[in-house]
């Protein structure tokens, strides 16, 4: 069966990987990228798949809890990226 999250995570893992271009062209080589890559994809993939199961059991409400309070209180809250904000210019969002 196939599962519709993986498609989901892959998407997500482009938008993400496009949104780090520039630090990749500036701090990370083509081979770490490449060995970045499948590791930002399957965490994206684990994480939708822990949240988005129709049958989620308690381990992975444990899993999601777990690492939802390693999230540091000094992150910020995210922002939209520039590459999507300017598609719309000066249209609300």
């Amino acid at each position: 069966m196939d599962d519709p999250n993986k498609d989901l995570a892959k998407y997500i893992a482009i938008v993400v990987r496009n949104a780090m271009e520039d630090f990749h062209a500036e701090h990370l080589s083509d081979e770490q990228m490449k060995e970045l890559n499948p590791i930002i994809r399957n965490g994206i993939y684990t994480a939708l798949h822990a949240m988005l199961k129709e049958d989620r059991t308690e381990q992975d409400n444990q899993f999601m809890e777990f690492n939802n309070r390693l999230i540091p209180d000094y992150w910020e809250e995210p922002v939209l990226i520039e590459e999507y904000t300017d598609l719309f210019g000066k249209k609300a969002l």
